[in-house]
């Protein structure tokens, strides 16, 4: 049995899998996260209790390509 948090793969924002290589137990620099650009407004939407315990997914956190922040 393990002690892990069943949530650390999972986004907090739509519940799917959020592919964390930490979680994964891989380095951080194997992460999707490592170099990509994140949305603000996604991470201000992270709940707090998940705050730095649960990572976003790429789909939730990543800027799409020709968007401002006037969406």
């Amino acid at each position: 049995m393990t002690n892990a948090d069943p949530l650390e793969k999972t986004c907090p924002l739509c519940g799917g899998d959020n592919a964390c290589a930490v979680a994964a137990g891989r380095s951080h620099e194997a992460c999707w996260c490592w170099d990509a650009t994140l949305d603000a407004d996604a991470l201000a939407a992270i709940p707090p209790a998940s705050k730095n315990r649960h990572c976003i997914c790429a789909a939730c956190g990543r800027i799409e390509p020709g968007l401002t922040d006037e969406h």
